[in-house]
Order: C-alpha cells, then sequence, then structure tokens
C-alpha cells in the first residue's frame, strides 16, 4: 500500500526519479555489502542505464550513493570529482551497443578492504531493486524496509522460530521473500518432511533457506483509500474535508500524529517553491543543451491573449520547476520526476493570485498526495511502464484535486475535478527525445497544468464528468 508521503516526494536531485535518485539508492544499498565507501567500484551500465546514463547523470548518482549521498544532496552533480579527489577508484562501462533489453540495468564490483562484494540493480519509476550476486545465495531486497538477511536449515517451524525470535523484540515482519531455489522446491512438492519427499522421490534442494526479511515498527491493516469514491463518501459522511481525512488516515498508517505529517508537507512546499524561485531566473540548462531558460520566454515577452494573468504565470512555474530538474538541480518528484512542475505550478500560483497562505497549500498538499496514491495503487505512476498519462497525467489530475478543495470546493466536486484532468492525458505517450526527461517532458508539465486548470474550472462552475471518478 502506498503512502501519501510517498507521493510528495522524495525531494531529489534531478533529472529522474529511477536514473538518477532510484540510481542514487542502488549505490546507497551497495556500500552496505562492503560496510561503507568503497576504495575500488565498477560500473557496467546496460539498457535504458546505458542509452540515456549520460544525460541523467546516472553514473554521478550512482558514485554519489557509493558514498553515502542521498537522492536529495546537491553534490551528486559532482560526485565523481569528489570520488576522484577523496582517493576512491571508480569507474563506468557501457557496452558499444546499449540496445539491449536487461533486467538489471547495473552491475557494481565493490572492493573495501578485504571486502569484496558484486550486486546487480534496477530501477523503474522511482522503485529500485537491487540483487547481491553471491555465489552460494543470492539475495533481492528493496531497500523500502530496514532488511535482515537470513541463512536457516530448511526444516519444519524453522521460519516460525525466526519469527518468534523477532516478534519478541518488538519487530514485525514487513515482507518475507525465500531463496528462490528453495521457493521453487515448495511450488513443486509442498511443504513435506525430509522423510516423506524421500519417498516420493521429490529432488530436494540441498541449500538452506534464504530470507530478506523486511522489518517494520508497523503493524496491521493498512488504511489508506484504494479508492477515491470511497475516500469521498467517509468524507461526506464525516463532514470534514478531504484533507483531513487524508492526514488522519496518513497518521494512523505511518504511527506518527498529523502534526508530524504536515511537517513533512511542509518541507516538500518549501522545495517546491525554491524550485520556482530558482527556475524563475531563466539561467538553467540542462546537460544536453536541450532545454533553458524557457521560463523568461512564458513571463517576460509583451502581452499576448491571456497577458498576466494566473494561467501564464502557472505555466512559467511549470516550466521553471522542470528546468530546475532537467539542470539536476533539487525537486519535490510528485509523483516522479518527470511530472514534477505541474503540482507547484498549479497550487503555488493560484495561491499567490488568491493570497492563500501555507497551512491551506500544505492541506492541499496532502489531499494531492491521497489522489496519487490510489492512482499508484490501481494503476501506475511510471512513464516507463503507462507512458506519459501516468506521470504528467496523473500530476494533472492530483493538481485539480488539490485545488479545487484548496478554493473551497465540495468532495464531490472534488472528485470531477479529478476525473475531468485526469481524461484529458489518457492515451497520452512516452516519447522522449534520445530518452532524456526534457523534450517534451518540460514542456508537458505546462501543458499538463493547462489540462489541470480546465478541469478545476469546470468543477467549480458545476461540470460534472459522467464516468464517475472511482473509474
Amino acid at each position: 500500500m502506498v503512502s501519501l508521503l510517498d507521493i510528495i516526494g522524495p525531494v531529489m536531485v534531478g533529472p529522474s526519479s529511477s536514473h538518477t535518485a532510484g540510481a542514487c539508492r542502488i549505490g546507497l544499498l551497495a556500500r552496505c555489502l562492503v560496510g561503507g565507501t568503497p576504495e575500488r567500484a565498477r560500473m557496467e551500465l546496460h539498457g535504458s542505464f546505458a542509452r540515456t546514463g549520460e544525460g541523467h547523470g546516472t553514473d554521478k548518482a550512482l558514485a554519489g550513493g557509493l558514498m553515502g549521498f542521498r537522492p536529495d544532496d546537491e553534490r551528486l552533480r559532482d560526485a565523481l570529482d569528489i570520488a576522484e579527489r577523496e582517493g576512491s577508484t571508480t569507474s563506468s562501462r557501457r557496452p558499444r551497443s546499449p540496445t539491449t533489453r536487461t533486467r538489471t540495468p547495473v552491475r557494481i564490483t565493490l572492493e573495501r578492504g578485504d571486502r569484496h562484494a558484486t550486486m546487480t540493480g534496477s530501477s523503474l519509476g522511482g522503485r529500485t531493486s537491487a540483487r547481491h550476486r553471491d555465489r552460494r545465495y543470492p539475495v533481492e531486497v528493496t531497500g523500502n524496509y530496514h532488511t535482515i538477511v537470513l541463512v536457516a536449515e530448511d526444516v519444519k517451524g524453522s521460519v516460525a522460530r525466526i519469527a518468534t525470535v523477532l516478534s519478541e523484540h518488538s519487530i514485525n515482519i514487513a515482507t518475507l521473500a525465500p531463496h528462490e531455489k528453495a521457493a521453487r522446491w515448495r511450488r513443486l512438492h509442498g511443504h513435506r518432511d525430509r522423510r516423506y519427499s524421500r519417498r516420493r522421490g521429490a529432488r530436494r534442494d540441498p541449500r538452506p533457506v534464504v530470507g530478506p526479511v523486511g522489518v517494520s515498527p508497523r503493524q496491521g491493516e493498512r488504511l489508506m483509500y484504494k479508492s477515491l469514491g470511497d475516500a469521498i463518501r467517509d468524507a461526506e459522511v464525516a463532514e470534514i474535508p478531504l484533507a483531513q481525512l487524508a492526514l488522519e488516515t496518513e497518521a494512523k498508517d505511518q504511527g506518527r500524529t498529523v502534526g508530524d505529517i504536515r511537517s513533512a508537507l511542509k518541507r516538500a512546499l518549501d522545495v517546491m517553491r525554491s524550485a520556482v524561485a530558482q527556475g524563475m531566473t531563466g539561467d538553467l540548462y540542462s546537460a544536453s543543451g536541450l532545454v533553458g531558460g524557457g521560463r523568461g520566454q512564458a513571463a517576460y515577452r509583451p502581452r499576448r491573449a491571456v497577458g498576466r494573468t494566473p494561467f501564464r504565470d502557472i505555466l512559467a512555474r511549470a516550466l521553471a520547476v522542470q528546468e530546475v530538474n532537467a539542470a539536476m538541480g533539487v525537486i519535490v518528484a510528485a509523483p516522479t520526476a518527470g511530472g514534477a512542475g505541474v503540482l507547484p505550478a498549479v497550487l503555488t500560483g493560484l495561491a499567490a493570485a488568491r493570497d492563500i497562505g501555507d497551512n491551506a497549500l500544505v492541506s492541499a498538499l496532502a489531499v494531492a498526495g491521497l489522489i496519487g496514491a490510489v492512482i499508484a495503487e490501481r494503476a501506475s505512476l511510471s512513464g516507463a511502464e503507462g507512458g506519459c498519462q501516468a506521470e504528467t497525467g496523473a500530476a494533472a489530475a492530483m493538481a485539480a484535486g488539490a485545488a479545487t478543495e484548496m478554493l473551497g470546493g465540495s468532495p464531490s466536486r472534488f472528485g470531477h475535478a479529478t476525473a475531468l484532468a485526469m481524461q484529458g492525458t489518457l492515451g497520452l505517450v512516452c516519447d522522449p527525445l534520445g530518452g532524456l526527461v526534457e523534450l517534451p517532458c518540460v514542456f508537458r508539465n505546462a501543458t499538463g497544468s493547462a489540462i489541470a486548470l480546465t478541469g478545476i474550472e469546470l468543477a467549480m462552475a458545476g461540470v460534472e464528468f459522467k464516468i464517475p471518478w472511482t473509474k
């Protein structure tokens, strides 16, 4: 189940959720295998990491992660130079023909003292997984939870005993993934004791069970909504704003206070504003040079048909954030880096035009997170999986619904605004030039903002979209 704080975040250095922030997380996972920053590291990039890694700063992000830099650390831009200055030997290699499809776009070989490790990793839409290539026990982890790797004899009761020990230390098992060969044996032959298996002639894997156990203090069923219809119904029955419903649900899910959740969202809002302000200078350019300075064209040229209206200001803000993203600046991936300009543009632009304060903006971010969590649960937020409709389209829906509530719309109006915005992007494919999150991605954020404004205007005027938002 997705958390709304997973949607309004992470705070990261652009330009790609998967090829920059995801690559950094792979590096962070890899360094754990040798207990710190490796003295030598060799990175082999394949697939999309090889094809577009240079423009996305993938090798820099991997190197930064190996040195312990977080995805929001601006030092990622200079990570390769920093590694060289600090005496860490980091090299990367791309195949001559990087078009081959592969499930493991990066392979990292590490050395630190007498410790050696090899790991492969992948990242899609910000979801990261890594596999430790130990010859005896290959183990796959995601980094979503603190993880314990257990080696136990494959006998009846061993897993139960492990669970008991963890429970005695107040540790909850969030995920349990047995070793793939042991799991395959169980699927074929069931849970049988040693004598029964031999008598029936079942071939038994002699290796022990290896399980990465993801542990979390969180216990019980997750409460975050899987349907906007259910959220709207509960808000109307309780006669409370959707923002309050989303915040209270998230607080119960995470075992935190509403104040803690609001503080996290306020930090995201501050980063969004900073990205808008930085991009408004018009001096930023991507590594490829394909985009940059576009905000100035939208904001300062002589008045056109719409003049200096909030609409024009919002378009400029969307371009500003995406130019910061393309230049490896710090943004909030809400819901992903590729669509990160829409939500801050619409919310901060309308707030500036209507003199709306930070408390209302934080509440609007909670509503946006609720929408994104439902989309992630029922579909996808990854452009690689679902096309641009899954990134910019989801961002437009989030912005439309959140802004409608922020402007005083009812839960029903919120639903129609979300649906009206989403239908305007259905079928939009992911077709970036050169595989980079630049063209047409930057300008589609401006288009997505316009679609969100259309949904807001129509819904607040009483227009109802005939296909229910639950569909």
